[in-house]
């Protein structure tokens, strides 16, 4: 998972077909129910993390068909608590509004 996630670091946005062809497999394997419901926090983190890249990669395109984003957001959403929990804590008191309505804006979007 972490050599992974460092690959697709390396990743330009909107590579070439190529590029794009060789981390496929890498992107069907990351929407998987096994790592999507897997119990340990930092496969969770490390998969938020690949997924991101995922993301930026194909961007302004989405990675997946609307249904699956759906549910990788909702999956991903299981470790809200613990995510705004450590953020909190971690971010400044006078930037916690600013997190807060960030928030609410992603729990709207998904509704």
């Amino acid at each position: 998972m972490q050599e992974a996630e460092m690959w697709l670091s390396r990743v330009d946005q909107s590579p070439p077909e190529s590029m794009y062809n060789a981390f496929r497999p890498t992107m069907a394997v990351l929407i998987t129910n096994e790592l999507l419901e897997h119990p340990d926090p930092n496969v969770k983190v490390a998969l938020t993390s690949c997924l991101t890249e995922v993301t930026r990669i194909t961007a302004p395109e989405a990675p997946y068909d609307d249904d699956v984003m759906k549910v990788r957001f909702v999956a991903l959403l299981g470790m809200e608590r613990w995510c705004l929990y450590v953020l909190t804590i971690a971010i400044l008191p006078c930037c916690r509004p600013c997190l807060r309505e960030l928030w609410i804006l992603l729990l709207t979007w998904m509704i």
